[in-house]
């Protein structure tokens, strides 16, 4: 993974809202899942360390497109696996792509199997 495909690279990016991405998965991940922000880590695994149950983790999609306003695609897939930082990467890639900082396709979350 290069630098622009980092998580320090994409975590501090601020949105419209004047939240940084980081602020912002947190937020939809605290809602989703009914946790505690000191519990999100960017480490934290979605399923695994967060608790998510495969509805929390299908629902994630619409949540973050609700949150930071941009469409979401088919590229990027949330599974149990899934790290904190595996999505904020992904929606700073899809922020970049919206503005057309770079051209990648947008940020997807579909369910996986594990």
């Amino acid at each position: 993974m290069n630098k622009e495909d980092s998580f320090e690279a994409h975590r501090e990016t601020l949105l419209g809202s004047g939240k940084t991405i980081e602020e912002a998965v947190r937020d939809v991940l605290q809602k989703r899942i009914s946790i505690s922000r000191e519990n999100i880590l960017p480490s934290s695994r979605v399923g695994i360390d967060l608790g998510a149950d495969s509805l929390d983790i299908s629902e994630l999609a619409f949540d973050l497109d609700d949150e930071v306003g941009i469409s979401i695609d088919e590229d990027f897939v949330i599974n149990m696996h899934t790290t904190v930082a595996d999505i904020v990467v992904a929606v700073g890639r899809a922020v970049e792509a919206w503005s057309g900082q770079i051209e990648v396709p947008c940020l997807a979350i579909a369910m996986a199997k594990t």
